[in-house]
C-alpha cells in the first residue's frame, strides 16, 4: 500500500516555495493512488498509457521512486522524441513590442519581465514586493525543482515595475484582487488580448522561447550562456534554440549572401 502521507509531506520538503510545482505533483499523485495502491511496472505502465510519457508525468513517477525508494529497476517509456521538441513556438521581438505598446499596463509590464528575465509564468506570479530589487535591477525567487534564483532586468521595465508596484495594494504586484487562479488569469488576459492584435494562440511562456531563440539566432550567444540564462538543468535542454527555420536562412541569404547582386 502507498502512504499518501509520506508522499505528501515529501512534495512539501522539497516544493514548499513552489505552490504551483507541488499542486502539480500532488495532482499526478491523485491520478495515480485513485487507480493503482503500488509501485511496480505494471501499475506505472498504465500511468502512463492513460496520461501519456509527457515531461511532468516522468517527473512524477520520477518522484514517488525516490519518495518511497523503490530498489526495483523501472522502465519508463521514451518521452517525446527530439523532432517534436524542436517545433517550439515563440514571439518573435517585433511581436513582443506590439504587445508592450499595445496591451493594458499590468500585461505589458508582465511582458516586459518575462522578456528581460525569461521568468516562467509561476515563477513572475510568485514575485512580492521585496523580490524585486531597484537598486540592483534584480527579481529573486524559487524557480523550477526549488532552486533560488536572482536575475537582472533593464532600466526601462524598472520604470514600470515602481508604477505597478505604486499600484498594488497587496504584496503580489502581479496579483489580481479577488481571483483565485492567479496564473490562469495573467495567462488568459495575455491570450485575449494577443489575439485582438492578431497574435493568435499566444501563451506568456512563448515568450521565454522568443528569448532563448531571440539570444541564440539574432544575439549569438552560445547555448551554455542561454542554458545559464534561462536557467535549464542541462544544455540539452537549450539545444531546441539552436534550429533555424527556413525564413531565418532565406532572410540571411538575401540580406547578407546576395547584398551585391
Amino acid at each position: 500500500m502507498i502512504n499518501k502521507n509520506e508522499y505528501e509531506l515529501y512534495i512539501q520538503r522539497h516544493y514548499k516555495e513552489s505552490p504551483n510545482t507541488k499542486a502539480q505533483y500532488l495532482r499526478c499523485f491523485k491520478r495515480y493512488t485513485d487507480r493503482y495502491n503500488e509501485i511496480n511496472q505494471e501499475s506505472i505502465d498504465g500511468f502512463f498509457t492513460n496520461y501519456q510519457s509527457t515531461i511532468q508525468n516522468r517527473a512524477f513517477i520520477t518522484s514517488i521512486i525516490k519518495c518511497y525508494k523503490v530498489k526495483l529497476y523501472i522502465d519508463l517509456p521514451k518521452p517525446f522524441t527530439r523532432k517534436k521538441m524542436k517545433l517550439i513556438k515563440y514571439l518573435t521581438k517585433k511581436e513582443i513590442e506590439h504587445i508592450i505598446e499595445q496591451t493594458q499596463f499590468k500585461v505589458s509590464t508582465a511582458t516586459r519581465l518575462f522578456w528581460d528575465t525569461g521568468l516562467r509564468l509561476n515563477e513572475l506570479m510568485s514575485l512580492n514586493k521585496s523580490d524585486i530589487n531597484f537598486e540592483t535591477n534584480t527579481v529573486k525567487g524559487t524557480g523550477k525543482g526549488g532552486k533560488d534564483f536572482m536575475i537582472v532586468f533593464s532600466k526601462a521595465t524598472s520604470l514600470y515595475l515602481k508604477k505597478l508596484l505604486d499600484q498594488s495594494e497587496g504584496i503580489y504586484p502581479f496579483h489580481y484582487e479577488g481571483i483565485k487562479n492567479q496564473n490562469k488569469k495573467l495567462w488568459y488576459d495575455f491570450k485575449k488580448e494577443c489575439n485582438v492584435l492578431g497574435i493568435l494562440n499566444a501563451h506568456p511562456h512563448m515568450i521565454r522561447h522568443g528569448l532563448g531563440r531571440f539570444l541564440r539566432v539574432t544575439k549569438g550567444f552560445d547555448l551554455e550562456e542561454i542554458r545559464k540564462r534561462l536557467r535549464h538543468d542541462s544544455v540539452a535542454t537549450t539545444q531546441i534554440y539552436s534550429e533555424a527555420s527556413e525564413e531565418e536562412i532565406n532572410s540571411k541569404m538575401i540580406n547578407e549572401v546576395f547584398e551585391d547582386d
